[in-house]
């Protein structure tokens, strides 16, 4: 009687501990970007990160033009774990999310894979990120650890 009692306790702490245990999910960004982006960040080999230099080009209308300014390709560990961040639910704040932003870039990445490339753009205080490829521009709040390996990446 004593095992059995031993035996069900046992197993009841190891199911606790895996319910403790935060499942990683791709649902929501699976669903939210097109397939073809999808697929572009999980075949990207090289990404290269490039700065958005805003240059006022007319005084009179304040007319301003993105010049990219290329500053290093990113690491093999830091490609890795760039992927790995973008394709994780939980590295976007859902809630938050708004078609109507305003977004002003400061930074590139261009996510080079077998087909044609992908460009990621992220604003001035990495709230936002925009996937932008032949499919169109897909902008998302960002959160957490995504958010972190931005700001660290300079």
């Amino acid at each position: 009687m004593l095992g059995f009692v031993l035996t069900i306790g046992c197993g009841y702490a190891q199911d606790t501990l895996k319910a403790q245990k935060p499942k990683v999910t791709h649902e929501l960004i699976e669903g939210f970007l097109p397939e073809r982006m999808y697929n572009k960040v999980l075949e990207s080999h090289q990404i290269s990160l490039h700065t958005i230099k805003h240059i006022l080009i007319d005084t009179e209308t304040l007319a301003y033009s993105n010049k990219l300014v290329f500053v290093r390709e990113l690491t093999q560990e830091e490609l890795l774990v760039f992927k790995q961040l973008l394709l994780v639910d939980t590295s976007y704040h859902w809630r938050a999310y708004n078609e109507e932003f305003v977004f002003y870039p400061s930074r590139q990445f261009v996510m080079k894979s077998s087909r044609d490339p992908l460009n990621i753009v992220a604003n001035f205080d990495n709230s936002y990120i925009s996937f932008i490829g032949l499919d169109g521009q897909m902008v998302l709040p960002i959160q957490g650890e995504l958010k972190a390996f931005l700001r660290n990446l300079y």
